[in-house]
């Protein structure tokens, strides 16, 4: 290719290429879920067929780091074959049963979830902070036939899985497993059933649930097929040869190391943990180094002893890793790749991590557990030059922006992100109002605020429910979160809306300082308002010394933050 071409040109002639006839992501159009979509049609069509290819081409490599543990490809999937059998020849599990997966991150959770996807079984990921109801609910709404939960959920629920007649297979049992349970430790321990049992599947077979539930309350099961999660895989790994092919090859910085590392750093059962962090890491051979909890610093320290070489979070994590105290004592030359998703970055750390970080390039994707974690997404200096930006959208996607009405706008104009593609969810489990009100003849209505430039960069403004309408103004959130922390003492921040009997609504604050600093309501108001419109500004400013609270996916908890204030000090306004 002509290095003097623009790059525009340039990606469009990579993926032309990459994506023609005969070639690995030849891209074909049939009909998914009564909707006409572009599918990759030389990719495998199932998880079964996906886990088998590449666990043998990188067989000898190793796949998943627990601590002092470690298994490799052939290891990973031959523990997976014995869960398969397991379920179906001594559980009787068959094709379209659910099994739940209830536990942090160990390595059985990868395990479990290979075994299951194996056999035409779906998994069902719960969320490893749901209490007892929570938990309850889950399998009564998913019907889930079995559970494979750790010690502290299987305590939580208690009788319940067996009043409901839900097989239970303990993992890591700190005791001895009640009657009818099994242990995962016994279940490993069986010499039998090394190779996967062989099973007919479709790719649009039903095969993972992941529940979710944002910020808005509900949860909801979020249906995905083999076809929908392959499409988002491979779509990434279609962005990679694209840049290969754009780029000249160079070699790897000094002290990278040649074979990939990431570092599992978010819950497994969160789509960015699932679908990128786990399942697309089996294309790359890439070896994927757990964490039972997030810590910065424990971060810092498996970056620099396992050779990290891709870290990928909520933006919240990579400004912590680069907020902790040894983070300039941290060999982090490693690393290649500080990804982000789930929400914008604050601009200003995109900057922030160009320069701190001595080999990775920031980049940052936006999609949803809905189309299965893909959208669009943006890399280098394309995003260190639009900071505010999350990139141009897979191709294997489309993406428009309507207005109320559901008309596309044009470039410039801010409407509601609406996506279509064979990755898109067929649905929510048992809730075909639900889904009928989130897909519309295959777009699936994101709930986002957005808009594109001129080039085809989307840029999110926020999530349509947290926008604040002040007096028939609309302010975002994440606008002003952005100025906030660009304030050289705020830690943390958050912005929401607060009733307002005149104005309807208007934007508050909530601040972590940092250590040792004392921040007044007064300095930063007149902060944002050296940067933003007054109707910006937020007009109530609260301060925490403690870490504001965070979801299972470690986004800050916006929606508890805002219900306890408002209960706090606007219950009458609220109740108006």
């Amino acid at each position: 290719m002509n290095e003097n071409t623009s790059p525009t040109v340039l990606k469009a002639e990579a993926i032309a290429e990459l994506t023609k006839p005969g070639a690995e992501f030849e891209i074909g159009v049939r009909v998914i879920n009564g909707v006409e979509a572009r599918f990759f049609t030389n990719i495998p069509e199932t998880l079964q067929e996906y886990y088998k290819i590449y666990c043998d081409e990188f067989a000898e490599l190793t796949a998943v780091v627990w601590y002092d543990d470690h298994w490799t490809f052939r290891d990973t999937y031959e523990r997976a074959a014995i869960v398969a059998r397991k379920l179906r020849d001594e559980m009787g599990v068959g094709k379209g049963d659910r099994v739940a997966v209830a536990c942090r991150n160990y390595p059985e959770w990868i395990f479990a979830v290979m075994g299951i996807t194996s056999i035409g079984a779906i998994a069902v990921a719960f969320n490893a902070w749901w209490q007892a109801e929570e938990l309850e609910d889950g399998l009564t709404d998913s019907g889930a036939r079995v559970l494979i939960a750790d010690q502290e959920r299987a305590n939580r629920l208690g009788d319940i899985p067996k009043q409901l007649g839900v097989d239970t297979i303990i993992i890591r049992p700190d005791r001895q497993t009640p009657a009818g349970a099994v242990s995962f430790d016994d279940l490993m321990a069986d010499p039998k059933g090394v190779d996967m049992p062989e099973v007919e599947v479709d790719p649009d077979d039903d095969v993972l649930i992941l529940y979710t539930s944002g910020s808005t309350g509900e949860a909801k099961g979020s249906v995905s097929s083999h076809r929908g999660i392959l499409t988002a895989l491979f779509s990434w790994k279609l962005d990679v040869e694209v840049m290969a092919l754009m780029v000249p090859e160079q070699p790897l910085p000094p002290g990278a190391p040649e074979t990939p590392a990431i570092l599992l750093n978010v819950p497994l059962f969160h789509a960015t943990g699932c679908l990128y962090q786990f399942l697309s890491s089996l294309i790359w051979g890439r070896k994927m180094v757990m964490m039972y909890k997030w810590s910065a610093e424990e971060a810092l320290q498996l970056i620099a002893k396992e050779r990290i070489t891709h870290f990928v979070s909520p933006a919240t994590l990579d400004w912590e890793l680069m907020e902790a105290p040894s983070f300039g004592e941290s060999d982090l030359s490693s690393l290649l790749a500080v990804g982000g998703g789930g929400s914008p970055r604050p601009a200003p750390n995109v900057g922030r991590i160009d320069r701190v970080f001595e080999n990775a390039a920031p980049n940052i994707g936006w999609g949803m557990t809905e189309t299965n974690a893909i959208g669009a997404g943006v890399v280098g200096e394309d995003y260190v030059s639009r900071p505010s930006s999350t990139g141009t959208p897979h191709h294997i996607l489309d993406l428009k922006i309507v207005d109320e009405k559901g008309n596309e706008v044009a470039a410039g104009q801010q409407g509601e992100i609406w996506v279509k593609g064979a990755s898109v969810v067929r649905g929510y489990w048992n809730k075909p109002e639900a889904t009928a009100e989130t897909i519309t003849d295959g777009w699936l209505h994101s709930g986002d605020v957005g808009y594109f430039d001129e080039e085809g960069f989307l840029y999110v403004c926020d999530r349509i429910k947290d926008m604040i309408l002040r007096g028939g103004e609309n302010v975002y959130c994440a606008e002003i979160e952005s100025v906030l922390y660009d304030h050289p003492w705020v830690f943390e921040a958050t912005v929401f809306g607060v009733p307002d009997k005149r104005l309807g609504e208007l934007p508050a604050a909530m601040i972590v300082p940092r250590e040792s600093r004392v921040l007044t309501e007064k300095d930063i108001q007149e902060y944002v308002a050296t940067r933003l419109a007054k109707f910006k500004v937020p007009e109530h400013v609260w301060f925490s010394k403690e870490p504001l609270p965070r979801m299972a996916s470690e986004k800050i908890f916006k929606r508890k933050i805002r219900e306890e204030i408002i209960k706090t000090h606007f219950a009458n306004l609220a109740e108006e």
